[in-house]
């Protein structure tokens, strides 16, 4: 991944503005609690209207101001991902048009389609989810701690529990998932090469009439496909359960000891619902933090398959001082010439010799040989 963080250096003013922006949006929304509290405490409880109303307006401009922050975000998470990706394939594109037999050989045509389509947009979407995701889900996560912590002390230890149960989750699920989504992608990379390959020689497969073995080969490469991308969503599926059921958990223990605190006298309502609310934010941003690493997986399966690509040795290199200028005047000549595709290979050209002129030079005896016949023509 970090030989992939150059293509982002062109675009570091939007990399450093859309986690300030999204900062702006996390401060407001942790802020909402606290006003919530304020509003249940102070204005509901003690019928005091203009507590409500100040204290609503307040409300409503901070969130106002955190949408401004959250659609700055956006805009230039946008902007750095996908320049970031367009960049990045002109990069793929570039190498590939490099390659020599040799090294398209090893990849695939199939795979290279993959790895500049498929590839690159899971990482234009890792790109897009650090900017905004991977930032939001942190602060709320450390904010909401800090908020809840000094709302009151004594629920603490709910965090002490439920906090270990779902991070051991997600390291379990990013340990599982890693290998699940490479062959994901191995399988994505085959029904592109039985698609390639049938409508390139489709006139060759409606001669010899192999309809039927070549919706076979797809039939199989797809439903291999569908086979892999369900078995990696299924820890996925498996483990929003289980991470409902420990925030949900966490909620009624809070509503059952916080109930326990007001009846002492000490805790106030307001501070219940916020005590709540801050713990559906940290829990929330749990889950987030958990998508994001279930994406990296994925996306680190992709990024491993694109440096593969840049980092490839390219068999055949032209000399740096070599003459990269079309031909359009002189012969080229071959003498003794050996060709294979690789080294491993046996050689289908074997000891060729052949001259061949520039199209300018078969042009200009063309239109001498029509002048000689016209010539000849008005002569008689």
């Amino acid at each position: 991944m970090k030989k992939l963080l150059k293509f982002l250096k062109p675009y570091t003013y939007a990399v450093v503005l859309a986690p300030l922006l999204m900062l702006v949006e996390v401060v407001c929304d942790l802020y909402q609690p606290t006003l919530l509290a304020r509003i249940v405490d102070q204005g509901i409880l003690k019928n005091n209207f203009q507590v409500i109303w100040n204290t609503g307006l307040i409300m409503i401009g901070i969130a106002l101001i955190g949408m401004v922050g959250g659609i700055g975000c956006t805009v230039f998470a946008s902007i750095a991902s996908q320049n970031f990706g367009r960049d990045l394939r002109n990069e793929l594109f570039k190498k590939v048009q490099k390659f020599s037999f040799h090294n398209i050989d090893k990849f695939k045509t199939s795979s290279l389609i993959t790895r500049l389509t498929n590839d690159v947009v899971q990482l234009q979407t890792l790109v897009m989810m650090s900017l905004r995701i991977m930032v939001r889900a942190p602060l709320l996560f450390i904010g909401g701690i800090i908020m809840a912590i000094s709302l009151n002390k004594n629920l603490s230890f709910i965090f002490l529990l439920s906090i270990p149960i779902l991070i051991l989750l997600f390291l379990f699920i990013m340990k599982k998932s890693f290998p699940l989504f490479s062959e994901v992608q191995k399988r994505i990379d085959y029904v592109n090469n039985v698609v390639r390959e049938n409508l390139v020689g489709i006139r060759v497969v409606r001669a010899f009439r192999r309809e039927d073995y070549e919706k076979e080969r797809f039939r199989y490469a797809n439903s291999a496909l569908m086979n892999a991308v369900i078995k990696a969503i299924m820890l996925m599926i498996i483990a929003m359960p289980l991470f409902m059921l420990v925030m949900n958990l966490s909620i009624l223990a809070v509503l059952w000891f916080g109930g326990l605190l007001v009846e002492k006298g000490n805790m106030q309502v307001g501070e219940v619902m916020a005590y709540i609310n801050y713990m559906t934010q940290i829990l929330f941003s749990l889950m987030m933090i958990g998508n994001i690493l279930m994406f990296i997986s994925r996306a680190s399966a992709s990024a491993s398959r694109v440096v593969e690509v840049l980092d490839e040795k390219i068999d055949i290199e032209d000399k740096k001082d070599s003459d990269t200028r079309p031909i359009e005047t002189g012969k080229v000549k071959f003498e003794h010439v050996y060709f294979s595709y690789s080294k491993d290979r046996e050689p289908v050209l074997v000891d060729i010799d052949f001259r061949s002129k520039s199209w300018r030079d078969h042009r200009n005896n063309r239109n001498n040989w029509f002048r000689k016949i016209y010539s000849c023509k008005s002569h008689s």
